[in-house]
């Protein structure tokens, strides 16, 4: 059972990565249809950059990989079959 909050954050973040958690939701649905039975744990990261030039990308880019990857886990120990938004 999800509580009110919990529903209220998710619908925050999907609203904040809209299209991410879409695509990674119908991911997670189309290998419900396969033949197979498999398990889909999905982790998504993602970060506003207000001063592009000022961005060291290539550890932001560790950190977002971090975040998305800190997220799957989450995902996965909650049962899998899940789409996991880092928070922060």
């Amino acid at each position: 059972a999800v509580d009110a909050a919990a529903e209220a954050r998710y619908a925050a973040l999907k609203e904040r990565f809209g299209d991410a958690v879409v695509m990674a939701e119908r991911l997670c649905s189309q290998f419900h249809r396969a033949p197979a039975r498999f398990t889909v744990s999905i982790g998504i990261a993602g970060a506003t950059l207000e001063h592009a030039a000022a961005v060291d990308t290539i550890a932001l880019t560790e950190r977002l990989l971090d975040a998305a990857d800190r997220a799957m886990y989450t995902a996965k120990r909650a049962g899998g079959d899940r789409v996991q938004v880092a928070a922060g």
